[in-house]
C-alpha cells in the first residue's frame, strides 16, 4: 500500500466566547485529559475560527507530523466572509 504523503484529518475549531482554563506555561501549550480521550491545547495570535487539521507521512507510511493550517489566503478570506455576516 502505498502511503499518501499528506491527508487531510478534519478541522478544528476556536469558538468565541468559550474559555479554557488551564496551566499552559511559558510554551502557551497543554495536554489534557477529558472523557477518556487525550486534547491538545495551545494559543495562537489567530482567535475564533475552523481550521484545517492534516498528517504528513513518510514514504513507508509513519506519521511524521500533524499540521494545522491557521494563515493561509484562502482561510483569511473565509473568515473575512464568515465575520461580515454579523
Amino acid at each position: 500500500m502505498t502511503a499518501n504523503p499528506t491527508e487531510r484529518l478534519g478541522e478544528v475549531t476556536a469558538p468565541s466566547g468559550i474559555l479554557l482554563v488551564l496551566d499552559t506555561g511559558a510554551t502557551e501549550s497543554s495536554v489534557v485529559n477529558v472523557g477518556g480521550a487525550r486534547l491538545c491545547n495551545f494559543m495562537t495570535t489567530w482567535g475564533d475560527g475552523i481550521f484545517d487539521v492534516f498528517r504528513d507521512l513518510s514514504a513507508d507510511g509513519r506519521l511524521l507530523r500533524i499540521r494545522i493550517e491557521m494563515g493561509t489566503a484562502d482561510r483569511v478570506e473565509r473568515m473575512n466572509r464568515l465575520f461580515s455576516r454579523g
